[in-house]
């Protein structure tokens, strides 16, 4: 059985935003100013599982404190608290700003997610700013597109949900670290953000990475 293709085509994003997409594949930007998340129906196909990066993100302030704080006793300063972090802190960016921005943004902008059967997008559900949803479907469409089309929707709003969660998560995270840090001083504070998203993308990582023997 063939599965269905799964793109989500709205304007150019940060790299970082294929470890959130969930079972979209990210395409080429159309020039839409609108999220466009399009499904291509082959017929035969059905919904694959998406991995869940939600569970990543609900657990990530437990695993978080099990890193800073693996013995009971914080990091003494900023060189571990760095180690136990991010490495060496060479690769790590400190403009975090614009990428939450850019999460938030495609968390609650106005989307569009297309089911496309014959090359012809059969039927459209627009996804507005406040969650609202409006569907219209061509005449002719059948039940099961129908029903195929609700789960394209479902997985759109999924990956939606987990942007917003993740910028928030980022947040909540940097703050966790900053308490940590106070020992190390307000130049470590002031790492406390892009360290949070990177150790937020490394679990996210782990968790989409293939299982040995897959």
């Amino acid at each position: 059985m063939r599965t269905m293709s799964l793109e989500w085509t709205g304007p150019a994003g940060p790299d970082a935003l294929t470890l959130l997409a969930g079972p979209w594949r990210r395409c080429i930007a159309t020039g839409d100013p609108v999220e466009v998340f399009r499904v291509h129906i082959p017929g035969d196909g059905a919904m694959s599982p998406a991995s869940d990066a939600r569970r990543v993100l609900a657990s990530a302030s437990t695993r978080l404190l099990a890193v800073l704080q693996p013995r009971g006793e914080p990091p003494r300063s900023a060189a571990e608290l760095l180690q136990t972090l991010g490495g060496d802190g060479a690769e790590l960016s400190t403009d975090i700003g614009p990428m939450l921005a850019e999460l938030t943004r495609r968390g609650v902008g106005l989307a569009r997610v297309e089911s496309v059967l014959a090359g012809h997008p059969c039927v459209i559900t627009e996804i507005s700013t406040t969650g609202q949803l409006a569907t219209r479907a061509l005449p002719g469409a059948t039940a099961q597109l129908l029903t195929l089309h609700r789960e394209a929707v479902a997985a759109a709003l999924h990956t939606r949900v987990t942007l917003l969660r993740a910028a928030i998560t980022t947040t909540e995270l940097a703050a966790l670290i900053a308490a940590f840090a106070s020992p190390a001083g307000p130049a470590m504070v002031g790492l406390a953000l892009p360290l949070a998203w990177q150790f937020l993308r490394t679990l996210l990582r782990e968790q989409l990475a293939p299982s040995p023997g897959e």
